[in-house]
């Protein structure tokens, strides 16, 4: 599982993550459980948290309504904007120690392949590391450090985009 999504992630991050299709589903109920201790409340919230994910069909039935109630946007029809989400929490975990260089890399090499290299996901500052990919699992090519000051300019160009 992607670490954004092994701790209770922002209701935000969650429509965002089950958005790319790389959030587990099952897991919402649970997630939905901490949002209502952080006084977020609904009727469908209510429900969701009271579910096992175990049936991710009545998960799903519910599921929008609940992040919505949660506070979450609405999903947009093209997956930039979840892309935007997600690998600004990416960024910010990798900013604040919480994430290696490496870690980030694979999980954007990860969410790029999931979203079957999407124009809109690919447009993302941090997407750029995938440029680097190769370099690090291969042999040869820049050193680490290189790599690594590569994979740190892309975190700042996320979270500091320019405008």
């Amino acid at each position: 599982m992607m670490p954004l999504f092994q701790e209770t992630p922002t209701p935000e991050l969650a429509a965002a993550g089950l958005r790319l299709s790389i959030a587990p589903p099952e897991r919402t109920p649970l997630w939905a459980a901490h949002w209502l201790t952080e006084d977020l409340d609904g009727t469908d919230l209510r429900l969701l948290a009271g579910m096992s994910g175990q049936d991710l069909d009545e998960v799903r039935a519910v599921l929008p309504w609940a992040l919505a109630e949660a506070g979450a946007p609405e999903p947009e029809p093209e997956l930039g904007a979840a892309a935007r989400v997600v690998f600004t929490a990416l960024a910010r975990a990798c900013a604040d120690g919480l994430a290696t260089e490496e870690q980030l890399l694979h999980a954007v090499d990860w969410i790029c392949r999931a979203t079957g290299y999407d124009e809109a996901v690919l447009a993302a500052p941090l997407a750029q590391v995938l440029a680097v990919e190769g370099e690090w699992t291969g042999l040869g090519g820049r050193d680490r450090a290189t790599l690594r000051a590569e994979i740190r300019a892309a975190v700042t160009a996320q979270l500091d985009p320019p405008g």
